[in-house]
C-alpha cells in the first residue's frame, strides 16, 4: 500500500516529494520480493528513490510470514517549468524460485493530488513558488523618500503606490488567489506593510482604489496588462515610518 504522510502539503519544485510504501507478506512463510518502478510511467524522468536507492532497478526485500516493511519513497523533479505530471506506478513482484515462471505482481500508483474524491484523475503536482514582486518606480529606485506636506494636503493624505509582478507574462496576481479554483493557486493576498522608525512591529497599510473601495494589490482588475498594480495608501494616521 502507498501513503502520502504529508497530506495536502505543497511541494515546491526543488523539494523531494515523500511517500511511504508498506510491503506486506500475508503468507505463512518467508517471502522474497522485488520493489520497482514501471519505467514507462516515469514520463518526466523523475529521480525516484526507495530509502535513498534508485528504483530504476528493482530492489529486493525479504519478508517473514506476516511481516510489514515500510519504505520511504521520494520523487525529485528535474529542470523545466512543468509542474503537473501523470502518476508513477510501482510494482511489488515475487522473486521466489517457485514463482519464477509466473511471478505474483501487485501495483500501486504514486500521486499527491486527486481532482475530485470520486475521480480517477490522479496527478503528481508540484506547487509554483509565490510570484516575485517588487516596488515599481519611484519606490524601486529609492530606498527612502520625503513627502511634501502641501502635496499631501492636496491629495487628502492619499499616497499613490505601485508594485510590479515579475511573472506577469504567465499569470496575473489575481489569477493565483486561493479563492479561485485550481490546483496551483495558493496566493492569499498582497498587502502593503510599514513600521514606524525604531519599531519592530510591521503594520498593514490601508490601501484602496481610486474610487475609495478598499483593496489589496492582488484584487481583481487592479493589475494592468504590463504587470503593474497601483493603489492609494491612506497615510493620515502614519507617523514617521
Amino acid at each position: 500500500s502507498i501513503a502520502h504522510p504529508a497530506g495536502t502539503k505543497p511541494y515546491l519544485p526543488h523539494e523531494p516529494m515523500k511517500f511511504e510504501a508498506t510491503l506486506t507478506n500475508n503468507g505463512s512463510s518467508r517471502s522474497y520480493a522485488e520493489l520497482g518502478m514501471e519505467l514507462q510511467t516515469n514520463t518526466a524522468a523523475f529521480k525516484v528513490l526507495a530509502n535513498g536507492e534508485s528504483l530504476a532497478m528493482a530492489r529486493e526485500y525479504v519478508l517473514e510470514a506476516g511481516e510489514n516493511i515500510t519504505t520511504t519513497i521520494t520523487i525529485s523533479k528535474g529542470p523545466g517549468e512543468m509542474l503537473k505530471f501523470s502518476p508513477i506506478r510501482l510494482f511489488l513482484r515475487s522473486s521466489c524460485s517457485s514463482d519464477r515462471q509466473n511471478p505474483v505482481v501487485v501495483t500501486a500508483d504514486l500521486f499527491n493530488y486527486q481532482e475530485t474524491e470520486d475521480s480517477d484523475a490522479n496527478w503528481i503536482v508540484f506547487t509554483s513558488p509565490c510570484p516575485a514582486i517588487r516596488w515599481a518606480d519611484p519606490f524601486h529606485l529609492r530606498p527612502s523618500f520625503v513627502i511634501n506636506k502641501d502635496a499631501l494636503d492636496a491629495s487628502d493624505s492619499q499616497l499613490e503606490v505601485s508594485i510590479f509582478n515579475e511573472d506577469y507574462v504567465n499569470r496575473k496576481l489575481s489569477d493565483r488567489l486561493t479563492e479561485n479554483p485550481g490546483w496551483n493557486n495558493r496566493l492569499e493576498d498582497v498587502v502593503l506593510l510599514y513600521r514606524s522608525v525604531g519599531s519592530k512591529d510591521w503594520l498593514e497599510g490601508r490601501t484602496k482604489q481610486s474610487n475609495g473601495t478598499p483593496a489589496h494589490f492582488a484584487t481583481s482588475d487592479i493589475e494592468d496588462e504590463f504587470g503593474y498594480s497601483t493603489l492609494l495608501w491612506d497615510i493620515k494616521e502614519v507617523l514617521d515610518a
